[in-house]
């Protein structure tokens, strides 16, 4: 029976969950106030957020940031 190495990452899904939700309003290091739009990872379980400027329409997002860029100023409803 041939076994198969589960792949390991040297940070944990389970320890580095997600800090923002998807429609919290938050603001860049920059002073930009954009909402989040979706919650995504890097290729090391990195959480990062894709962020838009329509909170309605999360088609046009303008990129991805960690939480460590990222200051709470409403949450999404």
């Amino acid at each position: 029976m041939i076994k198969i190495a589960k792949q390991a990452s040297w940070r944990s899904p389970k320890i580095m969950k997600h800090k923002y939700k998807i429609g919290d309003l938050v603001e860049l290091d920059s002073g930009a106030r954009l909402f989040v739009a979706d919650l995504i990872r890097a290729w090391d379980q990195t959480p990062l957020y894709t962020l838009t400027y329509d909170k309605d329409d999360g088609y046009y997002q303008v990129g991805s940031w960690p939480d460590s860029d990222l200051k709470l100023i409403a949450h999404g409803e």
